[in-house]
């Protein structure tokens, strides 16, 4: 076992979204945190640093400086809140930042230009010119146009005023950005969104003039000019190709020799002195076609390096572009992406292709491909010469292994899903080095899959590192009991991580991930089977419970029914009839599953009616299930869940749990049981004899100061317990000394809400917090820290976190609502001869006033349907009436039934399909009595579904309408009890009603604190045990002091001496002189 911490996973869909330095440390951001992954030695788990709320929103592109070194280590980045930081990679410190990114768009990317100068871009094009030791930005505005959508950036690594953009529309842009800035080319060659710009690392064209030929490095003025053969050239020795020499001499003694034939000889020589004496030449041709065969093949030389910048550019389709960026603007040469492999198929579809590149070394380019594969270009393709005399000689470098019929080879195939983002050492070449390439070439792939791979890049693939990342939060873990070294993860990003420890987890870490049938919900219990070491039970924030074996990841889950419609808070699997059933907690409710039945609906336990259940433990042997309500009561059952005894605790409990040594028959611990309360801040060790109460036998205590997540038992050392709290940091607690004696300490303060221990190695534990992390702790190596000194030390983190600027919203100007028309269907002539053809026919009709007949057929509507007789006005009204109600404008097409005089049938209507509003029922009594009824009856029902509505409202209509009993239960459901009680006093009869809303108004006044008027309620209805129960919790004397009447009414004594112990303590305070304060009450008796 070792410490380690596994990082949170990287933001998706941002190709610039990781950058790694020339020592290979990876640089990725993370929501809005910036992640610091230190290469380390292979044996030795890597460094993972967290820069904790870089930004205020997602980080959208991180960048490295190119002179990375020990003095200077700098990170750039940006994000969707509009700033570009600089930070110290070393300390995590924020060097400088501005916000010249002004608007509504986002910053797309970020590029360090030179040592000095950063650039960034927004998504509208806005270009800010950032000088990092003067602090000056310039900010240049429609440089790349008036109307462009800006998708990537990248800085040329050789000169530092070379800049390219990528476009939304397809364009490549590289501008000069020396002084305001220049335009140099505008590259075409993409149809869609350029997602991803890489740069040579060597200034010279890999690319020779001609295709046999090859490009060497430029010979330096000094050096001696030596001849150099090409083998030699390209490093190999005479031993890798003394086995060529022969294949090649006998490929020459195999050359057949050609028939002599004296006629055709004669005729050959004749024809040669014809020719001669043509051309005027005394030059003899050969006779032998093999030596004119030779002859004419091609021989490979060097070229001249010409200097030049090459970019390649990639985009949401299966091209690559390789563009001389340097001198014309014009495109070398493309590359295109081979079909999906039959035999690796990842889960991204076609219409998410999303290619990225990264240019590694002069003569390989690195590219992800349509299947998430890593692909490694060879530049410029190997070539195979005629007759295949020389295969091949023009090889790229000695890692890239390519055939002649393709340039380029699959380097891995490890990602599942969609590959978005690769990064590099960056090293720059020069053009009398450029082909000397180290043979320690890797690279990072990030993944959809949310691992994080180091692959070295030759022929053996070797995997440096792999990391899973968290998606989610680490809400819960589960170790199981059949075999200890598989961990259970559950994330709130709706995930299940199976990881075993027994494993070296160095830097080769993997995890098994399942999300079928719980992807999207949170993960909020998991329960391994005491039985079966493959099956493990996981429950959702949406009440779905399901069965996983973690086996076979390509088998579904088995869902339950589902029983619950919110959170499931517990799961447990205890003895059900002999058999083995799994119990559920949620929503104050417990039940059981029997698997052998898991089709029919959970079986439910009505001796538990009334009391709000949320948590459970099953006792190690099974001899005892403990039951947490949150009235406070702690019951003890049997295995069949009959009550044994119920204890009553001064405080609500968050959480119980037995000891793992009650399975160790006469240990000191085999009773004991950990009692959590986040109400009264404290943990306490109880020892439940079934003889002694166990408030009155309390074994240890320990006060805090916020919320405890979680806790766990030690396996190795029985008193030792692990809890972690919400304000970052995790501690061991040494039940028997009652003090603590570890204190780790989370990067950032971020909540801890999850903590188990190793079940390797004592001095190990494990914690899952709400940053995305799974760090495991080497408990010896962190010392107690005083609760001030953390205090301090967090209040430096939050004041920092505080001081990061926010996102500016700029106020929305309230628009004047615009004027709509009642008359959508009006006359619209087509032209001028059309309506001097209906100005006639109106002055016909008002000469003649004659009655237009109506023939039945659909035709344009003229003047004389305005202007003609009173039904044509009625037949407009009415179409446009009909026409208002097909587009949904039914306020005004109410309005034009007015014009009719008769609103009954658009009345009518409203009310059948549920759209009645305010207006209306103002109207309704225009109708009828009968239908103002109906229509307030309606519209409180329309009222009902909305979920921001007012109960009291919605009453108010009701009983309008005379309907008492829907009016008493709205007022219920907006928890309005009191109201509802003095209603239901007032206008009902039945008791029944009356009885059911003042149980309610009791349930709900002890769930939100308000005990009295709980008690009262349960006074009223005749149950004094809940009520003294209630009381129980109220720290008065006088109210105790009743509660212990109301006990001692219904014959509880155990509640009765529970009050009496609570009293007495109460009353020994204040015997004392003390301030009376029962919010501790246990740690006065220990």
């Amino acid at each position: 076992m070792n410490a380690l911490v596994i990082p949170p996973s990287p933001n998706w869909y941002e190709t610039d979204i990781s950058a790694c330095a020339p020592d290979n440390t990876l640089i990725y951001g993370s929501r809005n945190d910036i992640v610091i992954i230190e290469n380390s030695e292979p044996n030795v788990p890597a460094s993972v640093r967290k820069i904790s709320k870089a930004h205020s929103q997602k980080v959208t592109c991180v960048k490295v400086n190119k002179q990375w070194g020990n003095n200077l280590k700098l990170i750039a980045s940006s994000s969707e809140d509009k700033m570009v930081n600089v930070w110290d990679a070393e300390t995590g410190k924020k060097l400088h930042s501005h916000d010249k990114h002004l608007g509504s768009s986002k910053v797309i990317g970020v590029a360090f230009a030179g040592e000095e100068r950063v650039v960034s871009v927004s998504e509208n094009g806005t270009i800010v010119l950032w000088n990092l030791p003067l602090n000056q930005t310039n900010v240049i505005d429609d440089l790349l146009g008036p109307k462009v959508s800006v998708s990537c950036i990248s800085s040329c690594p050789h000169v530092n005023w070379l800049v390219a953009f990528g476009l939304n529309n397809g364009l490549v842009t590289v501008v000069d950005m020396r002084k305001n800035g220049k335009v140099l080319f505008k590259m075409r060659g993409h149809d869609k969104s350029v997602i991803s710009l890489s740069w040579c690392p060597a200034p010279v064209n890999v690319f020779p003039k001609n295709p046999y030929n090859f490009v060497g490095e430029k010979k330096s003025e000094a050096d001696e000019p030596k001849e150099v053969s090409l083998l030699e050239y390209y490093g190999y020795d005479e031993d890798d190709f003394k086995y060529f020499d022969k294949y090649l001499l006998n490929r020459c003694d195999n050359v057949p020799e050609f028939p002599v034939d004296n006629d055709a000889s004669k005729e050959s020589v004749q024809d040669e002195e014809n020719i001669s004496s043509l051309n005027g030449s005394s030059e003899q041709l050969t006779t032998s076609d093999v030596n004119r065969e030779i002859s004419s093949k091609p021989v490979p030389m060097e070229e001249e390096p010409r200097k030049e910048f090459l970019l390649a550019s990639s985009a949401k389709e299966g091209n690559i572009y390789i563009w001389r960026a340097g001198t014309d603007g014009r495109l070398q040469t493309f590359l295109t992406l081979p079909n999906n492999s039959n035999n690796h198929r990842s889960k991204s579809s076609a219409d998410k292709l999303w290619i990225t590149l990264c240019w590694i070394a002069p003569n390989v380019l690195l590219s992800s491909s349509k299947s998430s594969e890593l692909l490694a270009w060879a530049l410029p393709k190997p070539q195979e010469y005629v007759g295949n005399l020389i295969y091949p000689l023009l090889v790229c470098i000695n890692s890239i292994n390519c055939s002649s019929s393709k340039n380029y080879t699959v380097v891995h195939r490890d990602h599942s899903a969609l590959l978005f983002s690769i990064s590099a050492p960056l090293r720059l070449y020069s053009e009398y080095d450029w082909r000397c390439i180290e043979d320690n070439l890797n690279a990072w792939t990030l993944s959809q899959d949310r691992l994080l791979l180091n692959t070295k890049i030759n022929n053996e693939r070797t995997n440096l590192a792999c990391y899973p990342t968290i998606g989610g939060s680490v809400f819960c873990m589960k170790l199981s009991p059949l075999d200890p070294n598989r961990l259970a993860i559950g994330t709130t990003d709706g995930f299940v991580k199976i990881w075993n420890l027994s494993r070296p987890h160095t830097k080769q870490i993997v995890m098994s991930n399942f999300y079928q049938k719980i992807q999207g919900a949170k993960v909020s219990a998991m329960a391994w089977h005491p039985v079966n070491e493959h099956q493990l039970a996981c429950g959702t924030s949406e009440g779905r419970i399901c069965i996983i074996d973690v086996n076979n990841k390509s088998k579904a889950p088995v869902t339950l029914p589902q029983y619950f419609k919110s959170e499931v808070y517990v799961l447990e699997w205890g003895s059900f009839e002999g058999n083995i059933g799994l119990y559920a907690v949620g929503e104050g409710r417990l039940v059981l599953f029997d698997l052998n039945k898991s089709n029919k609906d959970p079986i439910e336990f009505n001796q538990f009616q009334g009391k709000f259940i949320y948590s459970m433990s099953w006792k190690p042997d099974n001899s005892r299930v403990l039951l947490v309500t949150k009235s406070g009561q702690l019951i003890v059952c049997r295995p069949d869940l009959s009550i044994i005894k119920i204890e009553y605790l001064a405080h609500r409990l968050t959480r119980a749990m037995w000891h793992p040594n009650a399975l160790v028959a006469g240990t000191k611990e085999n009773n004991w049981v950990l009692a959590l309360s986040n109400c009264s801040k404290n943990l306490t060790v109880y020892d439940f004899s079934e003889e002694e109460k166990a408030y009155e036998n309390v074994i240890s205590n320990y006060q805090f100061t916020d919320l405890v997540h979680d806790v766990c038992w030690s396996h190795f050392e029985p008193s030792h317990v692990l809890f972690a709290r919400d304000m970052g940091i995790v501690q061991v607690w040494d039940v028997r000394k009652n003090e603590i004696i570890s204190t780790m300490v989370n990067e950032g303060f971020e909540s801890v809400l999850s903590a188990i221990w190793s079940p390797l190695d004592p001095d190990y534990v494990i914690s899952g917090s709400r940053d995305s992390c799974l760090r495991v702790w080497k408990v010896s190596e962190h010392p107690h820290v005083d609760e001030n000194e953390l205090n301090k030390q967090r209040k430096k983190v939050i004041k920092h976190s505080t001081n990061t600027p926010q996102v500016k919203i700029e106020p929305k100007l309230s628009v004047k609502p615009s004027k709509t028309d009642l008359f959508p269907v009006y006359y619209s002539p087509k032209d001028s001869g059309q309506l001097v053809t209906d100005l006639r026919g109106l002055l016909q009709w008002k000469d003649s006033l004659t009655i237009r007949e109506n023939s039945g057929e659909s035709r344009p509507i003229d003047l004389l349907d305005i202007f003609g007789s009173q039904e044509c006005s009625k037949n407009l009204i009415n179409l446009n009436e009909s026409t208002l109600k097909q587009r949904g404008q039914y306020s005004k097409s109410l309005q034009l039934s007015l014009f009719n005089g008769d609103i009954s049938k658009c009345l009518n209507e409203a009310i059948e399909e549920k759209r009645v509003n305010v207006s209306m029922l103002s109207l309704a009594p225009m109708v009828s009595f009968n239908t103002w009824l109906k229509a307030c009856e309606t519209y409180a029902d329309q009222l009902t579904e909305e979920a921001n509505s007012d109960p009291q409202e919605i009453a108010m209509y009701y009983l309008a309408c005379h309907k008492v009993e829907k009016a008493v239960d709205s007022l219920c459901n907006g928890s309005l009890y009191r109201e509802a009680f003095l209603l239901a006093k007032c206008r009902l009869l039945g008791q029944d009603v009356i009885d059911t809303i003042i149980q309610k108004w009791a349930i709900y006044c002890l769930e939100t604190g308000y005990f009295e008027v709980s008690a009262q309620c349960y006074i009223y209805l005749g149950k004094y045990e809940e009520a003294a129960s209630v009381l129980f919790r109220r720290t008065d004397p006088d109210l105790l002091g009743f509660a212990k009447d109301l006990a001692e009414k219904v014959g509880n004594e155990d509640l009765k001496k529970a009050i009496e112990f609570r009293l007495n303590a109460f009353n020994g305070v204040g015997d004392a002189g003390d301030s009376p304060n029962l919010d501790d009450p246990i740690v006065n008796n220990v």
